[in-house]
């Protein structure tokens, strides 16, 4: 097999960057756009990743390209992964997520393809004075359990909050990292995942 132009791996690697972020293909136009060049240079470009062996295309339908060939990894470059963004999240009694809005993903290329996450936003600001700020997207982990002092999400009283859990002899403590917030003592709250990243738009 023949190997890619930089031009042409930037052109696949858009192609299927653009495919996860928005489900279909990009058309010839926008990615002339995104790379400013012209529709001809585009069309040059897909007709060599074709004969390559790289993507197919069918001249019958608009949006039609598919990559046969991901070569974002071998250049090891993140590939975002589909996580839940649980807007105004809740719980249910058996403990699942579930939201008040319609469900919405967000890409994250941090996470591993093998496990489970789901995306908060944070709402207040309760955990200021560390990484995690109002406005946020807290990536987490599921899971059941948490070490002593990790950022987890909770679900209490049927909401979603997000503190460092403490065990004491008779009860659960959840800190804050606003010394302004005061903490909550608790017995019956469950865990719902640990803090795995952030997103943050500056």
């Amino acid at each position: 097999m023949k190997d890619l132009t930089d031009r042409q791996r930037q052109v696949l690697n858009f192609i299927a960057q653009f495919t996860d972020d928005n489900v279909s293909p990009p058309t010839v136009r926008e990615i002339s756009e995104h790379f400013g060049i012209s529709l001809r240079a585009v069309q040059d470009h897909i007709a060599a990743l074709q004969k390559k062996g790289f993507i197919t295309q069918s001249q019958k339908r608009s949006r039609s390209i598919r990559v046969l060939k991901d070569q974002r990894k071998k250049a090891n470059i993140p590939v975002p992964q589909r996580v839940p963004f649980l807007d105004s999240a809740v719980v249910k009694e058996n403990g699942e997520l579930t939201e008040s809005t319609d469900l919405l993903y967000v890409a994250v290329p941090f996470v591993s393809v093998d496990k489970s996450y789901f995306a908060v936003s944070v709402a207040d600001s309760s955990m200021d004075g560390t990484s995690l700020r109002r406005g946020d997207i807290a990536i987490f982990l599921r899971a059941d359990s948490a070490d002593e002092g990790q950022i987890c999400a909770l679900s209490l009283d049927n909401k979603v909050i997000i503190r460092r859990m403490y065990k004491e002899p008779n009860r659960i403590r959840l800190e804050s990292d606003n010394p302004e917030v005061q903490p909550i003592f608790c017995q019956d709250m469950r865990v719902l995942g640990v803090i795995a990243g952030i997103i943050r738009e500056f």
